[in-house]
């Protein structure tokens, strides 16, 4: 790495060997800078330096540039020396803002951003005084002033490239070592740094939220002993149940019970349903559907909504057919039931039963066939599920009416 005299002798080496001449004053007490314009050779590179102009201006600043009262001459360049300046200048067309600003934010502290800033304004006030990017910034609680600074810096060169002012500029870097090593768009220590950060907060998330969880599953909770009863009482229920089952499935491999099943089981779900008689016959479905709904409506007092609904039986002439209806709500099949009687008000003279399976129908008839005949005085008696009144066998529960065959 070349010292700063070095690094400077070297240069003007260079420019004399291109044909072009320099001069630049030393710094004063007061930070004055001498700022040079080189004017390009016309000719070969033989041409002398008499041909060559040489315009120097001096400007009072902390770290400053060209003199605003004198603009760029034809075929001439006024060099702006500043680090910041220099390194938006060759990345804003070939990287995104945001990057660029991410790469400011990290490597350059408030006080440069703001001589940078102060420096544009001064050499281009008369360009941008109409705008509002020439305002001092201040901190506030919710942004720095350095930010809203860089932000203004961007803008500036968008407006000025815009108005085409930035062709007799060039800025230039004279402290190498306060220019960034990498491009904005490179994965450089920037960006790596950023990411740690982010990768830390939701680290430090996940920590809190899996000591609190360790912390949660290592305090026992509190045992309630009268669930651990319930517990008990049914675990002991189901053991007995089980026991029974089991004992059912060993009598069932033993062999076949003699003793037949008093009540035909019937595995339907009819706990929606409810069957009505007295509907008339028709051969158009609508017309005794719509019959139906009528009835069902003015038993309940509403609307009432039906899944299904058909008729039990082939059609016969002179014979009425009860209708099975498939209700959607269990509460509407209460309140159907429950209000029946207002039926003998309807239109029509119709029944409403609950639907019932076989078994079901006939115990509650046998239970109705024997209330009657006790009422009625009679010698009533039940053998194998057989009702038997004044010694006739009238009805059984697995065969339902026993007819009674007339003597020869």
């Amino acid at each position: 790495m070349l010292c700063q005299k070095c690094d400077f002798a070297r240069h003007q080496a260079w420019l004399e060997s291109t044909g072009r001449t320099v001069s630049v004053s030393k710094p004063q007490s007061k930070s004055k800078v001498k700022e040079t314009t080189l004017n390009e050779a016309s000719g070969s590179a033989a041409t002398s330096k008499s041909e060559s102009q040489l315009e120097t201006k001096e400007i009072t600043s902390n770290d400053v540039l060209v003199s605003q009262s004198q603009l760029p001459q034809p075929n001439s360049k006024y060099i702006v020396l500043n680090e910041l300046l220099s390194y938006v200048s060759c990345y804003r067309g070939r990287s995104s803002v945001e990057c660029i600003r991410r790469v400011l934010l990290n490597v350059y502290s408030p006080e440069e951003v703001s001589v940078a800033k102060k420096l544009m304004v001064r050499d281009f006030s008369t360009l941008i005084k109409n705008t509002a990017l020439t305002i001092e910034r201040r901190s506030s609680t919710t942004r720095p002033a350095r930010d809203a600074e860089i932000d203004d810096i961007i803008q500036l060169f968008e407006e000025l490239d815009a108005q085409k002012a930035l062709e007799g500029y060039v800025f230039a870097a004279s402290a190498l070592d306060r220019l960034p090593k990498y491009a904005p768009e490179e994965i450089n220590i920037c960006a790596v740094v950023d990411r740690q950060i982010h990768g830390d907060a939701v680290l430090g998330d996940l920590k809190v939220k899996v000591d609190s969880m360790c912390d949660a599953a290592i305090t026992p909770a509190p045992i309630d002993k009268s669930l651990l009863n319930r517990f008990e009482s049914v675990h002991h229920s189901i053991m007995q149940q089980l026991e029974k089952l089991s004992a059912a499935c060993d009598q069932f491999l033993a062999g076949p019970s003699k003793t037949q099943p008093t009540a035909i089981q019937d595995s339907r779900d009819r706990s929606m349903n409810i069957i009505i008689f007295g509907v008339s016959e028709h051969r158009d479905p609508p017309i005794w559907r719509q019959s139906v709904l009528d009835a069902v409506h003015h038993a309940a007092g509403r609307a009432v909504d039906t899944d299904d609904m058909f008729r039990v039986g082939r059609y016969a002439a002179g014979k009425t057919r009860p209708v099975i209806v498939k209700l959607k709500s269990l509460w509407d099949r209460r309140l159907i039931l429950n209000n029946c009687y207002k039926l003998k008000d309807f239109r029509d003279r119709v029944f409403i039963r609950p639907d019932e399976s076989v078994g079901d129908r006939r115990k509650r008839m046998f239970d109705q066939m024997k209330t009657r005949a006790e009422r009625d005085g009679k010698a009533v008696s039940v053998v194998n599920d057989i009702l038997m009144v004044d010694g006739i066998d009238v009805f059984s529960l697995s065969e339902g009416h026993i007819l009674q065959q007339s003597p020869c």
